[in-house]
């Protein structure tokens, strides 16, 4: 048996919604909870046919956020995807495809921790922008098995999978500090802090100049196979 989210036939557990003319998108299975503590999960296989053949689904855009440390995204990734770890970036992608039906999808090495708390505090500021039930991102996904599994099962494929795998904890970066330092940096950004509309309405009144400060310290530019890391995140540090 083939474990893949049905989408033109959904399964009863995990449904791939499709957009509903009064504007909220749900699960066909799923019924609307506070605190946000499932997400829906899409597999591998459902994540490439989404990728590769835009017919397959009627979403404008398929965003896909990893929330990997920098090396290990820079080792490999799948094409397209948004290397977030900071909440200026998180604050960034949200307001970029404000109004726009769009799917996004989470992932980390597993989709087991870093993947799903960024995922989570996504929600949560998307809930306290909005009268609930109302969310301004009713289509978000965590990809089962996280970026190991996807590579294990897609990396022939190039034009979805690009590079190679890199362990969270290879020795390398075990040695070198990286894994400490970025833990430390993950966990002051994504656990400590919370997301506030203050915060973003505050950025929204910032200067030209200002703006480009984001850029410089809080944005992932992403060009298919061309990257630039932000200052706070650089793997070259």
């Amino acid at each position: 048996m083939c474990d893949i989210v049905s989408i033109s036939q959904p399964s009863p557990r995990w449904s791939i919604p499709v957009p509903d003319p009064s504007g909220l998108e749900v699960g066909l299975d799923a019924m609307p909870s506070r605190d946000d503590t499932h997400f829906d999960k899409i597999t591998p296989s459902a994540l490439e046919k989404m990728l590769t053949d835009p017919s397959s689904h009627n979403y404008s855009n398929v965003i896909i956020v990893d929330a990997r440390y920098p090396y290990e995204f820079m080792g490999g990734r799948i094409a397209g995807a948004r290397n977030i770890n900071k909440r200026s970036q998180l604050l960034n992608l949200f307001e970029r495809f404000r109004g726009q039906n769009v799917c996004i999808v989470f992932h980390c090495e597993f989709s087991s921790e870093r993947g799903p708390k960024v995922m989570q505090k996504f929600r949560n500021y998307d809930r306290s922008v909005n009268e609930y039930p109302n969310l301004t991102y009713p289509n978000i996904f965590l990809l089962e098995g996280g970026f190991k599994r996807f590579f294990a099962e897609k990396h022939e494929n190039s034009s979805i999978c690009i590079g190679n795998y890199v362990p969270m904890r290879e020795k390398k970066y075990v040695m070198n500090g990286e894994l400490r330092r970025y833990n430390a940096l993950f966990k002051q950004e994504m656990i400590e802090s919370s997301l506030s509309a203050n915060v973003m309405r505050r950025r929204n009144s910032k200067s030209c100049d200002q703006f480009l400060d984001q850029l410089q310290d809080g944005v992932f530019i992403h060009l298919e196979n061309s990257i630039v890391i932000d200052s706070g995140f650089s793997a070259s540090q």
